[in-house]
């Protein structure tokens, strides 16, 4: 008879099985799991009904959905857990992050046209609804401030949901008052 397996062998062989059965019945799950969060139901719909393609949006938070379900659209991932560090430190160091963001999507001829908020602090709307803070996705639960922008125009909001979106196509970064334009009250 042969000689009987190495230990080693065998409890490698136990482990990759084991490994392999997990990830697969994530898959699985996973696969067939219907979205759980409003903020990315209604960004679903909100691309959907307006039948938007080809186009760039800026997503606070959840993006894979958006990207995945939507895929001939350019999604930009506020948490930068897809970005490039090289990319993140070019943007912290450039006195604005949103405007960093906006100005290499113009280069690259897509332009941003769409901020979306489904929740979570990476992008924060101002109380007024007018400007998003935009804070340090390496620095995160921490809040640090790496950059502002007034949009104004909102084109959905769905407070109750935590979801908002801003037409991005005239954005504002030279504001003279911040604080008087983007802090004040929502009731002002």
């Amino acid at each position: 008879p042969p000689p009987p397996p190495p230990p080693t062998f065998v409890l490698n062989s136990i482990l990759l099985s084991a490994v392999a059965l997990i990830a697969v019945a994530t898959i699985a799950i996973r696969w067939d799991s219907p979205v759980t969060s409003s903020g990315t139901i209604k960004a679903l719909e909100f691309s959907a009904k307006r039948d938007i393609q080809e186009t760039t949006f800026l997503v606070s938070d959840w993006p894979g959905y958006l990207a995945y379900l939507r895929p001939s659209n350019r999604i930009v991932a506020a948490d930068m857990l897809t970005g490039n560090v090289s990319v993140i430190e070019e943007m912290q160091d450039s006195g604005n992050a949103i405007r960093y963001l906006f100005d290499r999507a113009s280069e690259l001829d897509k332009p941003i046209e769409y901020i979306i908020f489904m929740g979570n602090a990476w992008l924060t709307p101002t109380p007024n609804l007018q400007c998003i803070i935009y804070n340090d996705p390496l620095r995160y639960p921490y809040l640090s401030q790496i950059g502002q922008v007034h949009l104004g125009h909102l084109i959905e909001t769905d407070l109750d949901n935590g979801f908002i979106v801003w037409d991005a196509s005239n954005p504002r970064f030279d504001i003279l008052d911040y604080n008087q334009v983007c802090r004040q009250n929502a009731r002002d």
